[in-house]
């Protein structure tokens, strides 16, 4: 019997990460204590960890032709996992995700 293979389909992005004092949700400035640029999107989590778990994995995606793309798609290199379906959009951006962390671990 052949052996499955997971099939992720989707989001791909650099996320920049802020560690952030205080409440998101009262409006104004947030001040950030850290920052960091990060691989993301559901897609790219879901492909990396199933390939991390020893699982055949395929990721189905595309990234822009920009300088996130790199950010996007490096550790998932470097894991080496299966990027023969990840293809790059000329003159679009990749995604980007910001992504709040506070201190406390609450909005």
């Amino acid at each position: 019997m052949p052996r499955p293979i997971v099939l992720s389909l989707g989001s791909i992005n650099a996320d920049l990460q802020f560690d952030v004092q205080g409440s998101l949700g009262d409006g104004g400035t947030v001040r950030a204590s850290g920052f960091a640029q990060r691989a993301g999107g559901k897609a790219a989590n879901v492909a990396y960890f199933t390939h991390r778990l020893g699982v055949p994995t395929r990721l189905i995606g595309r990234v822009g032709d920009d300088r996130f793309a790199e950010i996007a798609i490096g550790p998932l290199k470097a894991a080496e996992l299966d990027l023969g379906s990840v293809g790059v959009a000329r003159d679009v951006p990749t995604g980007v995700a910001i992504v709040a962390v506070p201190k406390d671990g609450t909005f």
